[in-house]
């Protein structure tokens, strides 16, 4: 079974994107303001893509 693709809301999209980089290995795609306190980040390594969304609205991310 493969992993194709995955969306996250994150509290941090800086730490978020330190530890997909350095401890998974993938690479940013595209990165992007979405909106008024929204950023955006895709990252993928070919097979692997992952969607970090952070939001400053959203307080709690389950």
């Amino acid at each position: 079974m493969k992993f194709c693709w995955s969306t996250l809301k994150v509290k941090n999209l800086e730490e978020s994107l330190k530890f997909y980089q350095e401890i998974v290995g993938l690479k940013i795609n595209k990165r992007f303001n979405a909106g008024p306190g929204r950023e955006i980040a895709f990252l993928g390594d070919g097979e692997t893509k992952i969607e970090l969304i952070c939001d400053e609205e959203i307080k709690e991310v389950s």
